[in-house]
């Protein structure tokens, strides 16, 4: 008997469903991808990543700064979204 087969007999069959629940995951608070703290104790320099305004930037799920517009083009959810 092949290793592979060895493994296929001893494994259960799970049919895949193709469906990933995220809400099922544990997800960390997002933090600061620069001093690894929460929007609120972050005291970094706040600019949009992608453009280096200052107007209205937020911490967003990825761990950066955005501004609206290249938050909403970029399709960046605000870290706090995540239920942060």
């Amino acid at each position: 008997m092949t290793q592979r087969a060895a493994l296929n007999s001893a494994l259960p069959h799970l049919d895949c469903s193709g469906k990933v629940f995220e809400e099922a995951l544990m997800q960390a608070p997002t933090n600061c991808s620069q001093c690894d703290l929460p929007e609120e104790r972050c005291t970094c320099e706040r600019y949009c990543t992608i453009c280096k305004g200052q107007h209205n930037v937020r911490l967003c799920s990825d761990g950066l700064y955005y501004c609206p517009d290249c938050r909403e083009a970029c399709d960046v959810s605000l870290a706090s979204s995540r239920g942060n």
